[in-house]
């Protein structure tokens, strides 16, 4: 009863897709929310919307965000409280990473401290907007800040999240508090 889904770039075998852009992005996110409405939350539980109207109720405090680290808050779990090895023993933050060898973190036979914390740093970097424009927008209740390993890939998925994540806030605001 409980399923997750994703909106992500478009990789591997659909890699020629067309990304959504924010409309079909808030299309999707608005048909989660009315079916939870609708089925008071007692039927199939989409675990995403589940999390961002959970943070939308209960807003995080600093500390939340800073003993939680997942996909959906500031900084994810990726090579810290997650690491995935593939078949060879590479390791790497989160599977959405081992696209690139941009982050590999080492390998579980030759693990170098300082170049896997190095990596880790690089990984969960933020750019100029996240600093700058995130933390004022009211619509951060209900964001999962973009995914690293998949922003490298498809930016363009990244700022049409952003910006169907807003509209989702502004319609959320609309709605009846009950």
């Amino acid at each position: 009863y409980w399923i997750a889904i994703n909106i992500v770039s478009s990789i591997g075998r659909g890699k020629n897709l067309e990304p959504l852009n924010e409309e079909k992005i808030f299309t999707v996110y608005k048909d989660i929310y009315e079916y939870f409405v609708k089925s008071e939350g007692k039927k199939v539980i989409e675990g995403n919307m589940a999390e961002r109207l959970d943070k939308y109720i209960f807003p995080p405090t600093l500390s939340d965000n800073e003993h939680k680290l997942s996909c959906n808050r500031p900084i994810c779990g990726g090579g810290i409280t997650l690491v995935l090895c593939d078949i060879n023993g590479d390791l790497y933050p989160c599977g959405c990473s081992n696209m690139t060898s941009r982050f590999v973190l080492g390998n579980v036979n030759s693990l170098n401290d300082d170049f896997y914390l190095h990596q880790i740093y690089e990984f969960h970097r933020k750019d100029k907007k996240y600093y700058e424009e995130c933390h004022r927008c009211d619509a951060s209740k209900l964001c999962n800040f973009g995914c690293t390993g998949f922003n490298i890939f498809d930016n363009s998925t990244f700022e049409s999240e952003c910006r169907a994540t807003k509209m989702l806030f502004s319609y959320l605001e609309r709605e009846d508090p009950q």
